[in-house]
């Protein structure tokens, strides 16, 4: 103010699109928030950044848990994605994994984007490759030796450019079709 000489922050009113931070700091705002709900008795409420689980035992018991966190969310002034809330469904996509009662599951398309994935031709592929292969883990018996190879391949002193030897490229496949007969 010119006449007072005070000045003043300027702070955002939403999170800037692109910034590496919005989701971090959206997830901390959105569990302060969370604290305050108080779910109905058997539901359980899980966060992960700005994905939220709703599960409970009985289809009645979802649905008003469902319905109590949006009317809240609201009150909040939060806002919920219609065409992202899977709405009492007996089995929901959630982080990349189809969880159904007792059981987990990997998507199916993102089993069919690793199986098409081609062969890793430099260290940064491989990084990739690693990345995906690493987020299926727990359906790849005995993943670190499975995949100890990879990890070689970034460690050697070779060109960033990679070569692979037949047998290398027999595992590289077999790790694939391990996926695809997963559970």
């Amino acid at each position: 103010d010119p006449d007072t000489c005070r000045t003043q922050q300027y702070r955002w009113c939403v999170l800037p699109q692109g910034f590496s931070e919005s989701p971090n700091l959206f997830g901390q705002a959105l569990e302060q928030v969370l604290v305050e709900f108080e779910p109905p008795e058997g539901i359980l409420v899980l966060q992960y950044v700005d994905d939220l689980l709703i599960s409970g035992e009985k289809k009645k018991d979802v649905e008003i848990g469902i319905n109590a966190l949006l009317n809240f969310l609201g009150k909040q002034g939060l806002r919920v994605s219609k065409k992202k809330l899977q709405y009492v469904e007996c089995e929901v996509k959630y982080l990349g994994h189809l969880i159904s009662h007792g059981s987990k599951r990997i998507d199916p398309g993102r089993i069919e984007g690793i199986v098409r994935q081609p062969i890793p031709k430099t260290k940064r592929d491989v990084r990739k490759f690693l990345g995906l292969l690493g987020y299926c883990r727990l359906w790849i018996d005995n993943y670190t030796e499975q995949v100890r190879f990879l990890y070689e391949k970034l460690l050697d002193s070779e060109p960033w450019e990679i070569v692979w030897t037949k047998d290398e490229r027999a595992k590289i496949e077999l790790l694939k079709k391990t996926l695809t007969q997963a559970p």
